[in-house]
């Protein structure tokens, strides 16, 4: 399997960096890679200390290179539907955007970003 770039440099800001800290190292790294759909491991760490007993890290996250990636039970290219107001939308998933997000299209055509707490996969078969 190849591995690829997922996102460059994560973890950066200040306000990443007090959000990723942990008492060890190593739970830092888990918290940076696992907030990028798909990653695996980190490259080009840089490690801070936060206050005395805290350390984040800032770095390359890496994972598969894979078409079918899945990232909270959804896929790249599943029919998903969401209501917004009193109004169910549909729409099909294009991509990832972070650990929270992704990018819908509209059944109009339109791109949105989008909580997966609000999405839920919809059936393909017709009814």
């Amino acid at each position: 399997m190849d591995y690829c770039l997922k996102k460059s440099y994560t973890g950066d800001s200040k306000r990443e960096i007090r959000k990723n800290k942990h008492k060890m190292i190593e739970g830092s790294v888990e918290k940076v890679v696992q907030s990028v759909p798909g990653g695996e491991f980190l490259r080009n760490v840089k490690i801070y200390t936060v206050g005395k007993d805290y350390y984040s890290v800032v770095g390359d996250v890496w994972g598969y290179c894979s078409e079918d990636a899945s990232h909270k039970g959804f896929s790249v290219g599943d029919a998903v539907i969401w209501k917004e107001g009193t109004v169910f939308q549909k729409g099909t998933i294009e991509a990832f955007k972070d650990g929270d997000k992704c990018i819908v299209v509209t059944e109009g055509g339109n791109y949105r970003s989008i909580n997966f707490k609000r999405l839920s996969k919809a059936s393909d078969s017709p009814n």
